[in-house]
Order: C-alpha cells, then structure tokens, then sequence
C-alpha cells in the first residue's frame, strides 16, 4: 500500500515516521518547498521514552505531488483542509482513498464536499506528538487509534489500513460508529484543548485546580447536549469521565492547541468549541461557555499568556453567567 501522508506537523511526521520504520511505502508532502526540501536532506528527528533516532522520509510539497497513493493520510490543521487537498485532489487514482484523523468538526464534510463521499473515511487519534520545528517531533505518549466508514459499516479498505498500521506499531481499532468517536473526542478536546491554551498548563495540570476543571466540565457539558440534539451515539460513555480520564493519561502532555499558542500560530479552536457553538445556535441549544472559551482563546494575544493569575480570575466569569 504506498502511502502519502499531507501535512509535517506533529501527527503527520509521528504517523509517517512510524509507518515508514515498518517498511511501508510512505511520502511525506509538505505546505512548502522549503520544508520538503528541509526534510528530505535531515530527515525526521523523533524523540521518545528510548532516546532520539533520524528517519528518512521521501518528502515533497503537496504541489509538487505527482503519482496516485492508495491511502491519503490527512493530517493538516482543520482551517488548512480545504486548501490542502485541492492541491493534491487531481492526483488521485481512481481507487485512492483519504482518511482524515484531525482535530474538531467539518473536515469530513469538507473532503466529501472536494473529493466525493465514496474516497472518504475518518477517525481519531490519541497519539500525542509535539512539533519542536519542522522535521522534530517529541513523540509524547502512544494512544489508540480508531478508523471507521462513513456510512457506518467495516470494509476491506478500512480492515487493510487497521492491520497495516497495528503492523508498524500504531494501535488501531474499526468502528461502526465513526461519528460517535469523532463527537466523543471532540467533547474531549472542548474541555481540555482552550483551557490548556488559556492556562498554559498541561493536560493534568488543569485538572487539579476546581475553578479550571468545573470550567472544563461545563464546555463537555453542553457540546454532550448538542450531540443529544443530533441524535449523536457515544456509545454510552461519559464524556465527562472521558474528558478527565485523557487529561489524567496524558498529564505531562500540551494539548495542540496550546502548542499552537507558543508557537505563536492560528488555533482550531472555531472547529472545535466554536463549531458547538454555532450547531447548537442552529439547534437551540444555549453554549455559553463554549462561546466564551471560543472567544476567550482568540483573545489570547491581547490577555498577556504569562499572568496566570488573571487567567484564573477570568474563569469564574463563565461559571457565573450559567448559573
């Protein structure tokens, strides 16, 4: 199965840097020539728990892409999707197909929308990777991977791409219930991924204080009822629990979203609490805190991310207006 994986961040470079250590045939494409170019000559540097190794990757810019894959691994930011994969959409081959493991709501639709519904299939992924700079990734934590098809059945497709990452080492479950697991990781990210942002704290950290962590509960709160509105399974899980079951896992981790905010770049916060925001303004389903996390994270440049203190001042203010 040759592979292309779009995009060098931190799951896209963890995910083809597994794969190709395992003998898959793998390209990396970048947003830039000189990324590609950057990566091709100095190759992945990928730290972990046993120490730092090099892989070598091919590697090109997603324009400069030539040549049908089996599988295209979408691992852009979700505001980059549209983008992204007009680039490379002429490059399919006719029985190419793309999954998507991002972050938040609306990449599915989006590739749908470019690609056509029968390409698409998604998932989720609790890897946890961190971007130092292009071509250095920390590989964190190894956390399960869940793929499914969007009409909700297994599929030879989706059984192939299972084994074949189970075989390099990433865990990888099916599901007939893809939108259950998107929804419940997104509830997820709506309780850890802006309060990390907003705290500069890990994803433990947030836990431990009560003022950020009832905060945290709210924001999963309402995005678990807009997902009751849609009709959304999760399986029966809690996403609560879920929520701070994760943070207690990856304890030492920082959320994407928070690396985002270091390195001084644009967040997914709109396709994650903003996106609950605005389906349930069209549900009739009232998300105050998401709103105000929403706006709160794009606000981050003129709060001033040092001065925690205000920080935790500033949380009691969604608290208050819920009650």
């Amino acid at each position: 199965m040759k592979i292309a994986v779009l995009g060098a961040g931190a799951i896209g470079s963890l995910f083809a840097s597994l794969l190709t250590e395992d003998g898959a045939e793998v390209i990396l494409l970048t947003r830039t020539e000189e990324q590609a170019e950057y990566i091709s000559e100095n190759g992945v540097k990928v730290t972990d728990r046993e120490g730092s190794r090099i892989v070598k990757i091919p590697t090109r810019s997603s324009r400069s892409f030539s040549g049908a894959a089996d599988l295209i691994l979408i691992a852009v930011k979700s505001y980059d999707t549209r983008t992204a994969v007009k680039n490379i959409a002429d490059q399919l081959g006719e029985d190419t197909c793309v999954l998507t493991l991002q972050n938040g709501l609306g990449n599915i639709e989006m590739l749908v929308d470019i690609l056509g519904r029968e390409r698409v299939l998604a998932g989720t992924t609790a890897q946890a990777s961190t971007l130092i700079k292009i071509g250095n990734i920390l590989h964190a934590a190894d956390g399960p991977t869940v793929i499914g098809e969007l009409h909700g059945g297994l599929s030879k497709r989706a059984t192939a791409i299972s084994s074949l990452f189970n075989s390099c080492g990433i865990s990888t479950k099916l599901t007939d219930n893809l939108y259950g697991a998107v929804w419940m990781k997104v509830l997820v990210n709506a309780g850890i991924n802006p309060l990390s942002a907003l705290m500069g704290l890990t994803n433990g950290e947030l836990i431990e204080l009560p003022e950020v962590r009832e905060v945290m509960v709210q924001a999963v709160r309402e995005g678990e009822a807009v997902s009751r509105r849609l009709r959304i399974g999760l399986g029966g899980l809690d996403p609560v629990e879920k929520m701070l079951q994760t943070a207690r896992k990856t304890y030492r981790n920082r959320s994407s979203m928070l690396q985002d905010v270091l390195r001084g770049k644009r967040t997914e916060v709109d396709s994650i609490n903003g996106t609950l925001v605005d389906i349930g303004r069209r549900l009739g389903v009232y998300t105050p805190v998401n709103e105000w996390l929403t706006r709160s994270v794009k606000d981050i440049p003129m709060i001033g991310s040092s001065d925690r203190g205000f920080h935790r001042e500033i949380l009691v203010r969604p608290l208050q207006s819920s009650r």
